[in-house]
């Protein structure tokens, strides 16, 4: 099926796929039904703002931060990347999330190797 080669998987949470979708509707169900689960981290340490960051929707990261996501959170217990830096891998510094995030004061934080 769909989903195998380089593209990490989704994690199965709604609030992962929703925010890799762009869907507002159902993060703002999530956050009332459980707000914690949109801060929730899978096993690679990412965070539904990652998803949203990869996916390039300003919206998506807007809402998220506004229900206490951390825009420089960062992947792999906090060795990983920042949302900003997977904006800037996924699209470039042009790019309408990208340009948001940094708006925001975001640091783009890479791996630490």
């Amino acid at each position: 099926g769909r989903g195998n080669g380089y593209k990490r998987q989704v994690d199965t949470l709604p609030a992962f796929a929703a925010a890799a979708q762009n869907d507002l509707e159902g993060l703002a169900q999530i956050a009332k039904e459980d707000n914690r689960s949109l801060m929730a981290k899978d096993r690679n340490g990412w965070q539904p703002i990652h998803e949203a960051a990869r996916g390039g929707h300003p919206e998506a990261i807007a809402f998220l931060v506004q229900h206490g996501a951390d825009i420089n959170a960062r992947t792999h217990k906090g060795t990983g990347v920042s949302p900003l830096n997977i904006a800037l891998n996924a699209h470039d510094e042009d790019h309408p999330a990208a340009q948001y995030l940094m708006g925001l004061g975001a640091a783009n934080l890479g791996p630490e190797l």
